[in-house]
């Protein structure tokens, strides 16, 4: 039975890749509304804030001496680029 430490890790790790996800929707997005001067501000800004929160997920993560799982992070942007496409 994983103990407390790693249950945390590992739900970090899953926002972690849910936010790096995000991410590729968000720049998805920014792209295609370049001729919307106010949508792409306001998406841009919500991109900066789920970097940051990214980073800040994966911050909390090292301090508690585990790692980002690169599986759940290409699963999670793998995710977000398919999500992110205009159709």
């Amino acid at each position: 039975m994983k103990d407390q430490k790693e249950t945390l890790i590992s739900w970090l790790n899953d926002a972690y890749a849910m936010e790096k996800g995000l991410v590729q929707v968000l720049e998805n997005h920014a792209k295609h509304a370049k001729d919307h001067p106010e949508a792409h501000r306001k998406i841009s800004e919500h991109l900066e804030a789920t970097r940051r929160h990214a980073d800040m997920v994966e911050q909390c993560i090292a301090r508690l001496g585990g790692s980002t799982s690169p599986l759940k992070t290409a699963m999670g942007t793998g995710s977000g680029f398919f999500l992110g496409r205009s159709t």
